[in-house]
């Protein structure tokens, strides 16, 4: 698993591949924000969730769910949490949700659950 330029273990011994170029656009530049809505989005992006959150602010407030895992290793690699995602969704008037087994919890009360 190695993304953008990092390589996080998830396992002893694991082994990397030679890293390929990638081009990386921002989801608000690619779509027309104004005839779009979005029921239901999956996020698997290997720790890079908080600069996808990022380049999406304008569909984010259009995007009624996003289903995602959050891996606190991955996240720190690029200088993220899973506070500071859990925040950013908060702060765009979105609840988190998540599993009893999650260490990851949002830093804000009030609106919003976590489960």
């Amino acid at each position: 698993n190695s993304v953008v330029g990092k390589e996080v273990q998830d396992r002893p011994g694991q082994k990397f591949m030679d890293p390929i170029p990638i081009y990386i656009e921002r989801l608000d530049d690619l779509l027309n924000t104004d005839e779009i809505e979005v029921g239901v989005m999956k996020i698997d992006v290997q720790g890079f969730e908080c600069f996808v959150i990022e380049g999406m602010q304008n569909i984010l407030r259009k995007t009624r769910m996003i289903r995602f895992e959050v891996a606190q290793n991955w996240l720190l690699s690029f200088s993220c949490s899973g506070t500071k995602l859990f925040d950013e969704f908060h702060q765009n008037n979105m609840n988190v949700y998540t599993s009893p087994q999650m260490q990851i919890q949002p830093s804000y009360s009030g609106k919003g659950r976590v489960e």
